[in-house]
């Protein structure tokens, strides 16, 4: 089953760390940072391939896809088409993107530009530290930066400290006081687990539960929420099973953009704010043999 997270004018951070939170800093950069099987912790540009996802070094005056400067830690994705690779630095794991390091805090920033797709057998992003140091990573872009990465064999996205498995994985494992999780979303980026799920694990009481902060839409499986004031960016179908509610104080605005009810259900007072809107999918009913059917479709 894929795993995805999607971002529209996305800024998104996904943060697990121990109080306090660490900002983010070149100190804390991976040891080991692996982008579709090719070593790019000494920095630089380089191209993806559109069909095979491989990398081929490049400079910053020719055309590139993939740079990553290490003097700030941050890996920029332009128009990238990365695919999940094995190797003996990843640890074998499958993977997309693996940023590690085995003593410390470790994270990492990726910024997106254009359309960015990562797929994998394993894993689409995996940011992993050793169980006394915290994860992080934060995703940002421009205006028109969005990326998506699937796992087949695991989730699209993982932060953690130790081990575990789940659609996007907060992990704080271990018995270390203190261990916060945080999702945090702005810019109405659209977190999209819809596939998947979100979770947060650990031995840890302290732990507690996931609360996403800012301006966006989180799809936690099939059940999503809008938080803060939202502008769509794009038509949002909401599909069979599938929710949608508005958090407590929160808004959502189509911006000229519809929300499609196919099968899903929106929540009463989302739909009276967005008025027209809302389109839901035609259907008709019939008679035996065919007790349902969509309009268009010959049977």
């Amino acid at each position: 089953m894929k795993k995805r997270i999607f971002s529209l004018c996305m800024v998104l951070a996904l943060c697990l760390s121990l109080l306090p939170v660490t900002a983010l800093a070149a100190e804390n950069a991976p040891a080991t940072l692996i982008v579709g099987g090719t070593d790019v912790i000494g920095g630089g540009y380089w191209t993806t391939n559109s069909t095979t996802g491989e990398l081929t070094q490049s400079s910053e005056s020719e055309s590139w896809n993939v740079h990553y400067d290490t003097s700030n830690n941050t890996l920029t994705l332009k128009n990238a088409v990365i695919t999940g690779k094995s190797s003996d630095s990843a640890q074998y794991n499958t993977v997309g993107i693996y940023a590690y390091r085995s003593s410390g805090d470790v994270s990492l920033k990726i910024e997106l530009q254009g359309e960015n797709t990562i797929t994998s057998d394993g894993y689409g992003i995996y940011v992993s530290s050793n169980s006394n140091g915290s994860a992080s990573l934060t995703i940002s872009g421009e205006e028109d930066g969005n990326l998506t990465a699937s796992g087949v064999g695991g989730p699209g996205i993982q932060v953690l400290s130790s081990s575990g498995d789940a659609g996007i994985e907060f992990n704080a494992g271990g018995d270390y006081n203190g261990i916060t999780t945080m999702l945090s979303v702005s810019n109405n980026a659209l977190v999209d687990t819809r596939d998947s799920r979100i979770v947060v694990s650990g031995n840890n009481t302290g732990t507690g539960g996931l609360t996403p902060t800012g301006d966006g839409i989180v799809f936690n499986g099939n059940a999503g929420t809008v938080y803060g004031n939202v502008t769509l960016h794009e038509n949002l179908t909401i599909g069979e099973g599938e929710s949608l509610t508005l958090d407590d104080g929160a808004s959502l605005s189509a911006g000229g953009h519809n929300v499609i009810v196919d099968g899903g259900t929106l929540d009463s007072t989302l739909a009276t704010s967005l008025g027209d809107s809302v389109k839901y999918a035609p259907t008709i009913t019939t008679t035996s043999p065919l007790s349902n059917g969509t309009v268009g479709t010959y049977y």
